[in-house]
């Protein structure tokens, strides 16, 4: 990675100001030490994904990052306003790689006006940069989610196009993670509405089926 002072200067001058923002509104940044810590994360995550429209993930999924992998590989950021956790982040490590795999956040706007998102997103390019990794991968995002695209370029990112290859076990079509398609929008709004708790439970089984 560069220089930090280099990655600073590259990030969107209004992403800099959401930064300051953040910091002058008093988010504080805390790391996930504890089983109890990712459970809070999975609720932002489940509350993340139910604005969404997606299927979220089980808890078991978030506890068993926490129990099988160590500091080494993995690391759980958080963001509170005071004692309210309102967004999170989950790296992974692997070689010189950084990588950003999950991100959650609370649906309250007034929270979110205080920007904790950047201030995540530089806490842990941050910490990246300080362990001496050599990139840091925002992750894949599908050119149909221009939102996210946008976002992710507010860092002076790169991108780079992927191509994948599938081997089809038992089924006649590769699967989609396009969300522009009839049957997905139908699926998303079915998410939408569906409260918390059936949420918890479908969820996970729909992305077993969905793949």
């Amino acid at each position: 990675m560069k220089p930090i002072d280099d990655i600073h200067k590259e990030i969107k001058s209004s992403t800099r100001r959401n930064i300051k923002k953040a910091e002058k509104a008093g988010v504080k940044i805390k790391t996930g030490i504890c089983k109890k810590d990712y459970i809070a994360f999975y609720e932002l995550m489940t509350e993340t994904r139910k604005r969404q429209g997606s299927p979220p993930y089980s808890k078991a999924f978030f506890t068993h990052l926490f129990s099988n992998l160590d500091s080494s590989q993995i690391q759980l950021f958080m963001a509170f306003k005071n004692d309210q956790p309102i967004a999170g982040i989950i790296m992974f490590y692997h070689g010189a790689t950084a990588l950003y795999a999950y991100g959650a956040s609370v649906s309250d706007t007034k929270l979110l006006q205080m920007r904790p998102n950047d201030l995540l997103f530089w806490t842990v390019i941050k910490d990246a940069n300080q362990k001496g990794f050599k990139d840091f991968d925002f992750g894949i995002t599908h050119l149909s989610n221009q939102g996210l695209l946008r976002f992710k370029s507010q860092w002076g990112t790169i991108n780079e196009e992927f191509k994948y290859t599938y081997y089809l076990n038992n089924i006649n079509r590769t699967p989609s993670i396009d969300r522009s398609g009839k049957i997905a929008k139908l699926i998303s709004r079915i998410f939408r509405v569906a409260p918390p708790p059936l949420l918890k439970i479908t969820g996970p089984i729909a992305l077993k089926l969905l793949g």
